[in-house]
C-alpha cells in the first residue's frame, strides 16, 4: 500500500523542521497532534492562511509525524497545482473518487469492499488544502461516505480533518452564480462549518526577517484588498477602489503590456541557457477567456519560428443520435466551453503552454501545470515541465477525449485534442496557486467576482513587479485610476 510506504529518513528529516516553527505554526501543530493522540475530542479543523505564511511547510511536517508512526495520513487539494505541493498529495476528487456532478444528498462512488475503503478505515488524518475552492457539497459527500465505511456516526468518520486555504481568493464556481449563489455554496454556509475549531496564521515568513517596508507595505495593502478594508469610492460606482499609481502601465495599450511583461522576445528565445527562467517568470493575466485568447494570439504571431496547428475531433454524445444530427461537425468546432482547449490549436517550438485537465500528479501533469513546447511528434506532443517540483522533466503529452462537464450546452460535446493551450496570457482564475514573479494585469474588463483582485496581486511579491493595464473610469479632473475589486465579506 502506497500509503505505507514513505520513505523514513525523509520522513525524519522533514520531522527535523519542527524546530523552525513560528509560534502560530507551532500552536496549529501542537493542537492537530493533540487531537490525533486523543488528548482532545476536537477532530475538524481549519488552517487560514494566506500564500506566504508557511502553511504548506506546515502540513507536510504534520504528515511526516503521522507517517513516522506507521500511520496513514493521506493529502489532498482541490487544485492540482495545490496537490502538487503536499508530500504525496492529490487532488480530492481523483483520490476520494468524487463525482464531478454533485447533489445536496451525493455520496462517493467507493465501495464498501474496495481497496479505498480499507485505506480509509485505516487512516487517523487527512488534509485537504485550497478546501475554499470546493463546494460545501464535496465536503458532505465525503463526510456523508467516510461515516458510511468507517461505521462511526462522527464527522468524516471520527478521522482528523485538516482543511487549509485562503477565503480571500477565488470561491467555488458556480456557473452563472450570483453574490448568493457563491456563498451558499461555500463550505462556511454547510452546517459542518458549525463544529469546525479555526486556526490563523499571522505571519508572512517572505517577510518575517527582513527589513524591507515597501515589501511589508505591500503584503499589508494586499491583505487589505483581499478583506475589502482597501478604501472604496461609492460616488465612482459599486466596489470601486484606487489602485497604487505605481502598478499602473503609463500610455495603457496592450501592445505596450506586452511589450513590458515580454521584453526582447526574440533574443531572450535564442538565449538557450536563460529562455526558461525568463519564460516561466512572467504571465499576463486577465478576467476573460476571450482577452486571454487575443492576447495569446498576438504574442504568438511575434515569436520566432515556424506555426504547427492542430485540429481537434468534435462530436455529440448521443445515444438517440437526436443531437447528432442536428450540429454540424463546423458549429461543434466553433465552441469552446471553459476549461477546454481550443478546436485549432497553435503552436511553435519554444512557447509555454498550460494543462488543462490533472493527467498524472505524481509525474507533475495537473490541471495548471506550465510547460514549454520541446517539439512535435505525430501523436504527442514533446514539453519541459517549467514550474513547481518536476521542474526540468520532459514529458510527452497525448491527444485525449475531453467532455466539458460544466457548459451551457444543451448537449454534450465530445472533444479530442491535447489538454492544452497557449500561456503567455491566462485567466486569473487560473493563475490562482501559481507562483508568477514578473506579472502583467489586464483589467480592460474588471473583474467580476470575489478575490480575483487580490488573486492576480498576489502572484507577485513587489509592487515594481506588477503593471496593470487598465480603461480608467474617471475623467481627467480626479487624479488616480479605479477598479472594481469584489470582497463577500461574509465568507471572511
Amino acid at each position: 500500500m502506497e500509503e505505507l510506504n514513505y520513505d523514513s529518513t525523509e520522513l525524519q528529516n522533514f520531522l527535523a523542521n519542527v524546530d523552525q516553527l513560528n509560534d502560530d505554526q507551532k500552536n496549529i501543530y501542537d493542537t492537530i497532534i493533540k487531537a490525533y493522540n486523543k488528548e482532545i475530542d476536537q477532530t475538524l479543523f481549519f488552517v487560514d492562511g494566506p500564500g506566504g505564511y508557511g502553511k504548506t511547510f506546515l502540513f507536510n511536517i504534520i504528515l511526516a509525524k503521522i507517517r513516522s508512526e506507521s500511520n496513514i495520513a493521506i493529502a489532498v487539494a482541490s487544485s492540482g497545482i495545490a496537490a502538487l505541493l503536499l508530500n504525496g498529495g492529490r487532488t480530492a476528487h481523483s483520490r476520494f473518487k468524487i463525482p464531478i456532478k454533485l447533489f445536496e444528498n451525493s455520496t462517493l462512488n467507493i465501495s464498501k469492499q474496495s481497496e479505498l475503503a480499507k485505506l480509509i478505515k485505516m487512516t487517523k488524518l487527512i488534509i485537504w488544502d485550497e478546501a475554499p475552492m470546493a463546494h460545501k457539497f464535496t465536503f458532505e459527500a465525503v463526510d456523508r461516505t467516510f461515516r458510511d465505511i468507517t461505521g462511526v456516526d462522527k464527522p468524516f468518520g471520527g478521522i482528523i480533518f485538516v482543511m487549509g486555504g485562503d477565503f480571500r481568493q477565488i470561491l467555488p464556481v458556480v456557473i452563472r452564480g450570483t453574490h448568493s449563489h457563491i456563498v451558499n455554496a461555500c463550505i462556511k454556509s454547510s452546517s459542518l462549518w458549525r463544529i469546525v475549531q479555526i486556526m490563523h496564521l499571522t505571519i508572512n515568513m517572505r517577510i518575517h526577517k527582513q527589513d524591507n517596508e515597501e515589501q511589508k507595505e505591500f503584503v499589508n495593502y494586499l491583505l487589505k484588498i483581499g478583506q475589502g478594508e482597501e478604501q472604496k469610492y461609492d460616488d465612482i460606482g459599486e466596489d470601486i477602489i484606487k489602485l497604487n499609481n505605481t502598478m499602473i502601465l503609463d500610455n495603457g495599450i496592450l501592445e505596450l503590456l506586452i511589450s513590458t511583461i515580454f521584453p526582447n522576445l526574440d533574443s531572450n528565445y535564442q538565449d538557450t541557457i536563460n529562455y526558461i527562467n525568463y519564460i516561466k517568470n512572467r504571465a499576463i493575466l486577465t478576467t476573460r477567456n476571450e482577452d486571454v485568447d487575443d492576447i495569446n494570439s498576438q504574442i504568438i504571431n511575434i515569436f520566432p519560428g515556424n506555426t504547427q496547428e492542430f485540429l481537434s475531433a468534435d462530436s455529440v454524445e448521443d445515444e438517440n443520435s437526436v443531437y447528432e444530427n442536428l450540429y454540424s461537425v463546423e458549429f461543434l468546432n466553433t465552441l469552446t466551453p471553459n476549461g477546454t482547449p481550443p478546436h485549432r490549436l497553435i503552436l511553435k517550438i519554444g512557447v509555454p503552454i498550460i494543462l488543462l485537465r490533472n493527467i498524472s500528479t505524481i509525474e507533475g501533469l495537473c490541471n495548471g501545470t506550465r510547460l514549454i513546447v520541446r517539439g512535435f511528434q505525430r501523436h504527442v506532443i514533446d514539453a519541459e515541465i517549467i514550474t513547481g517540483s518536476h521542474l526540468g522533466k520532459r514529458v510527452f503529452i497525448p491527444r485525449i477525449r475531453i467532455a466539458p462537464s460544466d457548459s451551457d450546452l444543451p448537449f454534450q460535446l465530445i472533444r479530442r485534442q491535447f489538454p492544452i493551450r497557449l500561456a503567455f496570457a491566462m485567466t486569473i482564475n487560473k493563475a490562482q496557486g501559481q507562483t508568477i514573479p514578473y506579472v502583467g494585469l489586464d483589467l480592460r474588463n474588471p473583474v467580476f467576482t470575489h478575490g480575483q483582485l487580490y488573486v492576480a496581486l498576489s502572484r507577485v511579491q513587489s509592487k515594481d513587479n506588477i503593471k496593470i493595464l487598465v480603461n480608467n473610469i474617471c475623467n481627467d479632473d480626479r487624479p488616480g485610476v479605479y477598479t472594481k475589486n469584489i470582497v463577500y465579506r461574509e465568507v471572511l
